[in-house]
């Protein structure tokens, strides 16, 4: 009998995978953790790892690289749930090492046990890579129906969950328990980013992944919390409620590459930008002065305008009273980049014009969540995106 290790800190994603498994007779072991991972690989040889590469303690691609790094286990095979917004190294360790990935935000029970029966019968999947956009999955079968329903009946406590758990956070002062806080709000948005892509809403698998990104890394880096990423994860939280809220709701098609204009007259800070949309995936562009961006804009088309408030000449807010003279660009997201000392006092004058506000030196997996949830919400009807 095939023997495979699901490796996964979030214990329900974890039995809705093994139920599916065991059902077509693989012999399945679970592992909590990165570090219960590889105790277990310490003393067993699976035929296959089934690896998370987004986990607390000890990270899918330490796992992967212990995996490699043992003479005992070259037979075996790796499939890793990636997640869109991990970072370049990380995806290229996976790529590199694993013998199968794609995105956790696509992965229902049918297509997970579709990529083992293919790779364990010795011939390459076709299944998405971690360089595709979420994609709707389709709803195959029972499980993955029964699935969905209970995600929609759920939606409304997960919600509440997650305002509960943002609400602890904040309250807490205490950096350990803060901590600890975060680690548990974390744990719960990677739930979601799971559970969502099983039940075929993309839209929310999608923003949760980025989500989860940035908590996790705001559990790393600590000194990242302030103002700006607070406000980031409460705009954040706002909009994913609004799209549960809708969740009922047929997926929209995939779109093409958004096109994101940054205005900075500093060239390290538009370069810093860049990296960090790119990050998203986001076709980007990058402008030092106000009227050649003007002249940009009104020439090609952009979904989303990144505007430094302090420049010189014509100032960020001046430019976007011009942009919004544009009649293209009414609805556009507009994202205001200001001095972390100015935040809390621009915050709403800001968005008398623009959209949202993010504090400089720029948290990367901040902006790029930043990015995800405007281009989401621009998708939505209008009478939903103003809600």
């Amino acid at each position: 009998m095939t023997k495979i290790l699901l490796v996964d800190d979030d214990p329900i994603v974890v039995e809705i995978y093994r139920k599916k498994l065991q059902q077509h007779d693989y012999e399945v072991a679970v592992a909590e953790d990165g570090l219960a991972a590889i105790k277990t690989l310490q003393t067993s040889q699976p035929n296959l790892v089934v690896l998370d590469i987004m986990m607390p303690k000890l990270s899918g691609v330490e796992v992967l690289e212990f995996i490699r790094s043992k003479s005992e286990l070259k037979n075996t095979r790796v499939v890793v749930l990636s997640n869109y917004y991990i970072s370049g190294e990380d995806r290229q360790a996976a790529t590199a090492k694993a013998d199968l990935h794609f995105q956790k935000s696509a992965c229902t029970p049918t297509r997970l046990l579709a990529a083992v029966s293919t790779l364990m019968a010795g011939s390459p999947p076709a299944l998405a890579s971690a360089d595709t956009p979420p994609a709707a999955p389709g709803i195959e079968n029972q499980l993955d129906a029964k699935v969905r329903r209970d995600f929609l009946r759920d939606a409304p406590m997960t919600m509440a969950t997650l305002r509960q758990l943002n609400g602890a956070f904040i309250r807490t002062e205490s950096p350990p328990a803060r901590d600890l806080m975060l680690l548990d709000f974390y744990r719960k948005v990677h739930y979601v980013t799971a559970i969502a892509g099983m039940a075929g809403s993309p839209e929310i698998a999608h923003l949760a992944s980025a989500f989860e990104a940035l908590l996790l890394e705001l559990h790393e880096k600590p000194d990242a919390i302030g103002p700006s990423t607070l406000q980031t994860i409460a705009f954040t939280l706002d909009f994913l409620g609004l799209l549960f809220a809708n969740a009922g709701q047929a997926a929209s098609a995939p779109k093409k590459t958004p096109r994101v204009l940054v205005v900075d007259d500093d060239p390290i800070a538009v370069r810093a930008a860049a990296m960090a949309l790119q990050r998203a995936h986001l076709d980007v562009t990058g402008s030092q002065d106000p009227a050649a961006a003007l002249q940009l804009l009104a020439g090609e088309p952009f979904d989303l305008i990144l505007l430094d408030i302090l420049m010189p000449g014509m100032d960020g807010l001046e430019l976007c009273k011009r942009i919004r003279a544009l009649s293209a660009y009414r609805r556009t997201p507009i994202i205001f980049v200001t001095a972390l000392t100015d935040f809390q006092k621009r915050l709403q004058s800001v968005r008398s014009g623009g959209n949202d506000l993010i504090a400089k030196p720029i948290f990367p997996i901040e902006l790029a969540v930043k990015a995800v949830t405007h281009l989401l919400r621009a998708q939505l009807p209008e009478n939903l995106a103003l809600a």
